[in-house]
């Protein structure tokens, strides 16, 4: 490298003076240029050696914008970069020539992409320490991944990602707050859609929930999603409720365990043989213990013993468990354990879905083939739940021991806080009263 390379003197300063790649020229100009504050040029040289490193961060950091952004947010960025830039510099220079075309580009625009035209200058007029909405949507979705399952992060970010969409992901933060922006945006894709309303208000306190955590890391000072509430549908008419999930019925149950008994031996796929093989065992376990199906499918061999069950982890507090097993389980259970002492308890199950769950295949696999035996939506592989809960209360068992056979929180306040639940025994008498004509 020649001496005076990348190095120019105006008056008694040296600049680093560096070229743009020529796809960044026409947004960032045709140079990259820098006050050395020196007019020493031994010093100048040891800094221009420094200043490579800074020249390429700024290539970077374009790159990554992306040279597929539309050129007044490119532009509109270069302008918010230059902000504050000292009077007389080359950065001050270029901060008034930015702010020219940007202004211009924004008159091609504003007409027909007004919403392009208002991003841009939200983008330029922010604070010059206000980082991009993109910024914290990333670092968002790593706090909820600490705490959340996959899928359950999915629908945190969703209606969050389409908000950045809309109000643009290189808006800096700080003009995102626009309480009347929020209620058009709620209006438009949550209020007018045609999902319950249960779901629409999930879906805009996941708003509030982002603006929220911005407040806790006192990136913002308020939340513009804070004040919008959904209107309260009252006195609904019970046609208008979704059908609630049904038992099955003995018969419905034989038709269905007797189809995949068939697709175990005769299906011509090898996967859906081995599927429907698989299945048979995890549908007995759930008529006669009403287990969810990932509390089954999450059962190791170290888990039965002892004519017992063991849910290690499950939905709530309430459904780490003991189940006792039925006396029609306990032949299946042993030929599953096949004297193994570790180990998945139904071997072969492949995990799937946004949370890797091990049920996940096996519960699309049911779904598919009871629907192509003309079962409604109503009987799902869930309803087994419901089926047993059933013949419980059929066999005259009180609520409170059903509630502790099934994992849920008992009810009454006495024994949720001071009881230790009921016994083994009491619960085994309870769970032989069960039996199914099929």
């Amino acid at each position: 490298m020649s001496d005076g390379k990348y190095l120019v003197k105006r008056g008694e300063t040296y600049y680093y003076k560096r070229k743009y790649p020529g796809w960044m020229q026409e947004v960032f100009g045709t140079h990259y240029q820098k006050s050395l504050r020196t007019k020493d040029l031994r010093e100048a040289r040891r800094l221009r050696d420094m200043m490579h490193s800074e020249f390429y961060k700024v290539v970077d950091a374009a790159k990554e914008e992306g040279a597929d952004a539309p050129m007044v947010i490119r532009i509109a960025k270069d302008v918010h970069r230059l902000k504050g830039s000292e009077p007389g510099t080359p950065d001050g220079d270029n901060e008034e020539g930015a702010w020219y075309v940007l202004e211009q580009h924004i008159k091609k625009i504003e007409d027909k992409q007004p919403d392009l035209a208002k991003q841009a200058l939200r983008i330029a007029k922010a604070r010059i320490d206000s980082k991009p909405l993109r910024t914290h949507l990333a670092e968002y979705e790593r706090y909820c991944s600490a705490g959340l399952q996959n899928g359950s992060v999915r629908d945190r970010m969703k209606m969050v990602d389409k908000w950045a969409d809309e109000i643009g992901r290189d808006v800096p933060v700080v003009s995102s707050l626009d309480p009347e922006d929020a209620w058009k945006f709620v209006n438009k894709h949550i209020i007018h859609s045609s999902v319950s309303q249960k779901t629409k208000n999930r879906r805009l306190n996941t708003l509030k929930l982002f603006y929220d955590w911005l407040q806790s890391k006192r990136y913002v000072k308020n939340n513009p999603f804070s004040d919008i509430k959904l209107e309260v549908i009252k006195g609904r008419r019970a046609g208008d409720k979704a059908p609630a999930r049904q038992a099955w019925t003995d018969e419905q149950l034989k038709t269905i365990l007797t189809e995949f008994s068939r697709l175990s031996t005769s299906a011509p796929m090898q996967r859906t043989r081995f599927n429907a093989r698989i299945t048979i065992p995890i549908i007995k376990i759930g008529m006669y213990t009403g287990m969810r199906l990932d509390e089954i499918c999450n059962l190791q061999v170290m888990d039965c013993a002892d004519d017992v069950l063991n849910i290690r982890a499950g939905k709530t507090a309430s459904a780490v468990r003991q189940v006792p097993i039925h006396p029609d389980l306990k032949n299946l259970i042993d030929e599953l354990k096949a004297n193994r002492t570790s180990g998945p308890l139904i071997e072969g199950l492949a995990p799937g879905g946004p949370d890797r769950r091990a049920g996940w295949n096996i519960s699309k696999f049911f779904g598919r083939r009871k629907r192509i035996l003309g079962f409604p939506p109503t009987l799902v592989f869930h309803s087994l739940r419901h089926t047993f809960m059933t013949k419980l209360e059929q066999a005259e068992v009180n609520l409170l021991l059903i509630e502790r056979i099934v994992g849920h929180k008992p009810n009454a306040l006495a024994f949720s806080t001071y009881s230790k639940g009921a016994t083994l025994d009491a619960m085994k008498e309870a769970i032989s009263k069960i039996s199914y004509d099929i």
